[in-house]
């Protein structure tokens, strides 16, 4: 049946059937619910009276609204850092990427690249580190599991921002101390 041709041709069957399954829902949502004791103490609950049974007054439901969606971040929707340019040349966090897990790593080594004759300052976490001039990585140690935040930044001699690169979120992972094989008592 072709539900176009029925909803023009017979208004008056659709709006029987709307007000029909209105007043079906109306009706199971004040259903009455009784409740009653058997023999064996054993206590039941129904929608149908039976001897004995007392009828039990339900409070409606409490609801609330929900609030809209948001988007979570994640590895399919990771954004990808664009280099930054500068009037001499471009600046980028090359390692790691965006979102990305360093899995049991004893330490974190940032590579980067920056306009020449400029030293990168690297916030992780709102911790500084330096470089030395020119230079294209820094190691951090130890890696502790967590989420880390890197702000890169390249300055001139005078310590005015040359270069910015957006912030790169990543994650370490390390294996837990509390289960691990050195900490477990052995028989004896």
């Amino acid at each position: 049946m072709n539900l176009q041709r029925f909803t023009l041709r017979r208004p008056a069957q659709l709006l029987a059937c709307v007000a029909l399954l209105a007043a079906l829902t109306s009706s199971l949502c004040l259903a009455e619910i009784y409740k009653w004791v058997d023999k064996d103490g054993v206590t039941h609950y129904s929608d149908r009276p039976a001897p004995g049974a007392t009828e039990i007054t339900v409070p409606p439901v409490q609801t609330y609204p929900s609030p809209p969606p948001q988007a979570l971040p994640g590895p399919s929707t990771a954004p990808t850092v664009a280099p930054v340019r500068s009037a001499k040349g471009a600046c980028e966090l090359r390692s790691p990427k965006p979102e990305e897990v360093l899995q049991n790593v004893p330490s974190i080594t940032l590579t980067f690249r920056g306009p020449e004759g400029l030293s990168p300052v690297l916030m992780l976490n709102k911790k500084r580190y330096t470089a030395e001039r020119d230079s294209n990585s820094i190691k951090v140690e130890p890696a502790s599991r967590g989420s880390y935040e890197a702000d890169l930044t390249f300055v001139n001699d005078r310590k005015e921002v040359v270069c910015t690169v957006p912030t790169v979120t990543f994650y370490v992972r390390q294996p837990s101390v509390i289960n691990s094989p050195a900490r477990r008592k052995k028989p004896g």
